[in-house]
């Protein structure tokens, strides 16, 4: 459905009948905003994503997740946030940086969890030394097999760096740009979960790479030497160096900066979990 306007929400009659949660923005373009707010229509309270039970569990390296251990007594709601690895940049005087490693948030009821899950950190797309070759792509990050997200393409050599440029959020609207992005992969084995998806920014040859809220910004490209993208919330896109080796991508999920020598090498993935009770 469209966003809706509206003054109050009641939580028994203003979400559509197949939504468990509505995302509340306040002021702006929902895709613009920060996290925000959501109304439980089957706790009927509102609840701020920005406070959390307690600290969210950062993971910037594979582990894994125990119920027993890592859910907090009362925990009824959980928000995952995944970022897939970055893309590497390309090697050469024309080419391209990676792309950024897609972001996703999903809300998940704990008690659909396993008594374990795996969680597994995509790492970015490693340096390019070949010359005149694209970027490594970023590998997938996941939470358990609820959870998938496809890592931010490679750097194309002679241009056109990785990542997708898809915005699609769960029970209010959704849409798919094709305008950026092109070898960047999307993974989510189970959409049920799936609330918010941007795609990575774009890796570019000779201007700055693309800038994402949420996502991986794509790199700079050997072309010019360009800048990065910048993320507010994911990692910054790498410089593109036309007289050397480019710079990496930061984590979660920068894309990688292309070069003459090297192109560099994305950054990882990451997953944050926070916990809630409802």
């Amino acid at each position: 459905m469209a966003d809706k306007e509206i003054g109050s929400l009641t939580a028994a009659t203003d979400p559509p009948p197949d939504a468990a949660l509505v995302h509340i923005v306040e002021g702006g373009n929902s895709r613009q905003t920060t996290i925000g707010k959501i109304l439980s229509k089957a706790g009927g309270g509102v609840i701020d994503l920005s406070s959390p039970m307690e600290a969210a569990t950062t993971y910037n390296s594979s582990a894994t997740w125990t119920k027993a251990t890592d859910l907090p007594a009362g925990c009824n709601l959980m928000m995952v946030e995944i970022w897939g690895g970055g893309g590497g940049g390309g090697r050469g005087t024309s080419d391209a940086g990676g792309g950024g490693g897609t972001y996703a948030r999903y809300f998940v009821d704990p008690t659909n969890c396993n008594t374990t899950e795996t969680v597994t950190i995509g790492a970015g797309g490693a340096a390019q030394t070949v010359s005149n070759t694209d970027g490594n792509a970023g590998s997938d990050t996941s939470f358990g097999d609820l959870l998938g997200e496809g890592g931010g393409g490679g750097g194309n050599n002679n241009g056109n760096g990785g990542g997708n440029n898809v915005v699609l959020q769960h029970n209010i609207n959704s849409s798919v740009n094709t305008d950026e992005g092109t070898t960047g992969s999307i993974l989510h084995t189970n959409y049920e979960h799936l609330f918010f998806i941007e795609g990575g920014g774009r890796g570019e040859d000779d201007i700055a790479g693309t800038g994402r809220r949420y996502a991986g910004a794509g790199g700079g490209g050997a072309n010019g030497g360009t800048a990065g993208g910048t993320s507010t919330y994911g990692g910054d896109g790498g410089a593109g160096n036309n007289a050397g080796a480019g710079t990496a991508g930061t984590q979660p999920g920068g894309g990688g900066g292309a070069g003459t020598t090297e192109g560099a090498a994305g950054g990882n993935g990451r997953v944050k979990v926070s916990y809630f009770e409802v």
